[in-house]
């Protein structure tokens, strides 16, 4: 095994380590939510997993006794580990940040040219209700309980709009919905 070699690996492995370290300090200590930046430095962490994968089997080829590999396969699959977290930590950042930017009216665009189910608190109309509802807006992940909330309330009419309070959130209308006499044969 060559020293030098061994040494040149050995500062690679470092420089990787040192830039997840910038990267995650700036990822806990973003003051402004600049999603640019954020995808700028998962493209980054794609290529430190490369580098990190690449060392490894550099490593492999110049190291002859597995007990001197133990500890640097070890350091390397935490380096790893941060570098999932930390691209794990940008993925939620960003996904906040476009959920931010969706509010109710930028949202309810998408649905123009939708026709939502109306209910009236008939029991002979709430399955087909509940399943329509459910397709078109309640298993939307790309909308917040707020705006679900928003749509379920625009959609009721007669005893179903009695029930609404100030207080509802999208569950718990959805939920009262079922519970309530609504479900009940008349």
């Amino acid at each position: 095994m060559s020293k030098e070699i061994l040494f040149v690996l050995n500062r690679k492995r470092g420089s990787v380590k040192a830039q997840l370290t910038r990267i995650k300090n700036f990822v806990n200590n973003l003051d402004e939510k600049d999603k640019i930046k954020l995808e700028s430095k998962m493209d980054t962490l794609k290529s430190l997993r490369i580098k990190l994968s690449d060392i490894r089997n550099e490593y492999y080829k110049v190291m002859v006794k597995d007990s001197d590999l133990e500890s640097l396969e070890l350091e390397i699959l935490d380096l790893e580990d941060d570098c999932e977290g930390i691209q794990v930590r940008i993925k939620n950042i960003i996904s906040k940040i476009d959920l931010k930017n969706n509010d109710v009216t930028s949202c309810g665009n998408n649905f123009n040219n939708i026709k939502l189910p109306r209910f009236n608190g008939s029991y002979h109309d709430w399955f087909n209700f509940k399943e329509q509802f459910i397709s078109l807006i309640g298993s939307k992940n790309s909308l917040t309980d707020s705006q679900k909330l928003y749509y379920l309330k625009s959609t009721l009419t007669g005893i179903a709009k009695d029930i609404i309070t100030v207080d509802d959130s999208y569950t718990s209308l959805f939920e009262c919905l079922k519970k309530k006499g609504l479900r009940t044969r008349n």
